[in-house]
């Protein structure tokens, strides 16, 4: 994904990854073909891959006291889960409404102490000044479409 090619990375987890479920996996295999070792750790890639790029969670100071929320759509319609931090886990929500007038719904819950940089995906950003919001401790909920972000205090801002 570091390469921009998001698409062939989500593709080539849903391929192997999605093959040991298929097969009933409770762990992540040595290989694909169920012949090796059922338990272990170098194909765990996805573990690190999905929180950083689809739920769009890297530390961007040590201890994630600054983090970033930078979400990866891709042809995902949803996303949800949390990451470990020194202050606790950091929750990340988002979705995708709509076929036509679509929009994008994001809920953040930043750990008490940290503070965090939603960078908001270009297809919802609002123009390039909009694009990123500060965020203090505390939960956070956003719905961005067709130029107009409605925010946690229900303040609109137009592009």
């Amino acid at each position: 994904m570091e390469a921009g090619r998001d698409m062939a990375a989500i593709e080539y987890i849903r391929l192997c990854w999605g093959l040991m479920l298929e097969f009933g996996a409770t762990s992540c295999w040595e290989m694909w073909d169920r012949h090796t070792s059922l338990c272990h750790g170098w194909s765990a890639a996805p573990a690190m891959i999905l929180p950083a790029y689809v739920l769009g969670v890297k530390p961007l100071r040590p201890g994630f006291r600054l983090f970033e929320i930078r979400p990866r759509l891709c042809d995902i319609i949803w996303a949800q889960g949390s990451v470990p931090s020194p202050a606790g886990q950091i929750s990340v929500s988002w979705r995708i409404s709509g076929l036509h007038n679509r929009r994008w719904h994001i809920s953040v819950k930043v750990p008490d102490g940290l503070s965090a940089v939603l960078v908001v995906p270009v297809e919802f950003s609002l123009g390039q000044n909009n694009r990123r919001f500060h965020l203090k401790e505390g939960q956070h909920n956003f719905s961005f479409h067709s130029g107009i972000a409605k925010g946690a205090n229900d303040q609109q801002r137009k592009s």
